[in-house]
């Protein structure tokens, strides 16, 4: 008779279970029924392994991917981590060149303290002496006649005017300088003026209209290099400007007075922006001499009514001389 356990299951005569009663019946045929469990168990096992082996095989293919961005992970940190060591390098340069450029300010400024010091010293005398020199040569020069060349024209050595041709004289008492009409100053002028050394506003010779002509004897025969033409500066004319000055200017060489083939030396132009006295050499110099020159006055700075000359130089050297330029 077969009983129930306590969780209902029928046990067998001995009160157990229905296999354990199997096996102690008839344990033969126990063996042979427990063949098929074992495959069931062995074919679970296997199918396990197959398991574990599919799922490692699957990380193993699913790995490489993530690995391959970890390390290209890592790559873009080893080029951000290269990119940094070359700002780092390049601030290293700039730093270098930097100190580099400082040490070599540095040795200027010790070049310029060193050539300071020399200045100071023996450099800036005789820095000083040759100033000097120049200045007391200067004032040589302008001490003889302002230009330091010979004025082979000058009354006081024995030049004269002979002739102005038909150039008329601006009338005496005239006013010679104005200022919009109004007279500043009236002078009584003569051609001889433009031959003396004196030269301040009024001691000139006035000539009507913007044309004249002077024949100057000079005080011996030379070679004539050049001439120089001088009028009062702009800043001590009495109405602030020099319109009445002479502007186109020909020199002419005569064998006499009345010399229908005088030797042109060229024709000049004074500037009334220019210093106050200006020298020009000859345009067509020529070996022969002259005793006699004529100067001839064809324009001026655009003054209506008068031209003033106010002095006349004439340069050359003495025909015996040879190539020496008494100039």
């Amino acid at each position: 008779m077969r009983t129930l356990g306590t969780d209902g299951f029928a046990l067998g005569g001995n009160g157990c279970f229905p296999g354990c009663f199997f096996y102690e019946t008839n344990p033969r045929r126990f063996k042979r029924a427990l063949k098929p469990l074992g495959l069931v168990f062995l074919t679970a096992c296997f199918a396990a392994y197959l398991s574990h082996t599919f799922q490692s095989d699957m990380v193993s293919h699913i790995t490489p991917p993530v690995a391959f961005r970890t390390l290209s992970q890592n790559e873009e940190g080893d080029e951000d981590e290269l990119q940094v060591g070359e700002i780092n390098d390049k601030f290293s340069n700039i730093e270098r060149s930097a100190s580099d450029l400082i040490s070599s300010i540095k040795d200027i400024q010790d070049d310029l303290h060193g050539i300071k010091s020399v200045v100071k010293g023996g450099l800036n005398q005789e820095m000083v002496k040759q100033t000097e020199d120049i200045i007391k040569r200067h004032l040589q020069i302008y001490d003889a006649d302002k230009t330091g060349i010979t004025d082979y024209a000058l009354e006081n050595l024995g030049g004269c005017i002979v002739s102005t041709r038909d150039t008329v004289t601006y009338k005496e008492g005239t006013p010679l300088l104005s200022f919009f009409g109004y007279p500043l100053m009236t002078v009584v002028t003569e051609p001889r003026n433009i031959i003396q050394p004196k030269v301040n506003p009024g001691d000139c010779w006035a000539i009507k209209g913007s044309k004249g002509t002077a024949v100057i004897k000079l005080i011996t025969e030379v070679v004539v290099t050049a001439i120089t033409i001088e009028h009062i500066p702009r800043s001590i004319s009495p109405t602030g400007e020099i319109s009445s000055a002479p502007k186109d200017i020909i020199l002419l060489g005569l064998e006499d007075l009345n010399d229908d083939e005088p030797h042109d030396f060229g024709q000049f132009q004074y500037n009334e922006t220019g210093p106050a006295i200006q020298t020009y050499p000859v345009k067509e110099p020529i070996g022969l001499s002259f005793g006699l020159v004529e100067v001839k006055i064809e324009s001026n700075h655009g003054h209506p009514q008068f031209t003033c000359i106010y002095r006349i130089r004439i340069h050359g050297r003495p025909p015996d001389l040879g190539s020496n330029k008494n100039t």
